[in-house]
């Protein structure tokens, strides 16, 4: 989420984003919430993934730390019969009425939880609970529990997760498919578009 620099405005979520992010001084993921990608989805950092971008406010080529794709993109939606409800946005309104929303920074444990209450347009409320790590065992290590609980409506959840590669810097993205043990498995492979890295 990138500050409007003609604007001196305060963005609550740009900042909750940073404040209750999770790094080890590895990597780096922002708070942002799972289902919002692109420009406005997590940024991902890591030591070292530097490349030169043009500055258009100091006329110069500069070189600045680069955000990578967020591997925890992830959305769900609601399935009851055969009418699917919209995916979980918090920023569209039309897709349903977010009734809570708590972040939480367990800064001893090194965990981030986030739990709310979204009614669908539809009428159907679920429990969101979602914690996330990033392990100073093994600072290439970061992870994910989703979990979604249907308040008051039978039928199942439909999820989406993805590696969001959209993410608006300097990269050259190469999107390719394997196939392993008959399961679809998608991975991102990525350059620099300078540094080559």
């Amino acid at each position: 989420i990138e500050p409007d620099p003609d604007k001196n405005e305060f963005n609550p979520e740009d900042y909750y984003a940073r404040k209750f992010a999770l790094g080890n001084g590895k990597i780096f993921f922002t708070s942002t919430p799972e289902e919002k990608t692109g420009k406005n989805g997590a940024t991902v950092y890591a030591a070292g993934i530097f490349d030169e971008v043009y500055d258009d406010n100091a006329k110069m080529h500069i070189e600045q730390l680069i955000a990578l794709p967020n591997p925890f993109a992830l959305k769900f939606r609601t399935v009851a019969g055969k009418k699917k409800g919209p995916w979980f946005n918090t920023t569209d309104p039309s897709s349903g009425i977010v009734k809570d929303d708590h972040l939480i920074l367990d800064m001893q444990n090194g965990v981030f939880t986030r739990q709310a209450l979204w009614e669908d347009n539809l009428g159907r409320e679920v429990k969101i609970d979602i914690r996330r790590i990033v392990s100073h065992a093994q600072p290439d290590y970061a992870a994910i529990e989703y979990s979604v609980t249907p308040n008051n409506f039978g039928g199942t959840l439909e999820f989406e997760s993805s590696i969001d590669g959209t993410v608006t810097n300097h990269l050259i993205f190469e999107p390719k498919k394997k196939k392993i043990r008959n399961d679809e498995v998608i991975y991102l492979s990525m350059k620099t578009s300078k540094a080559n890295l």
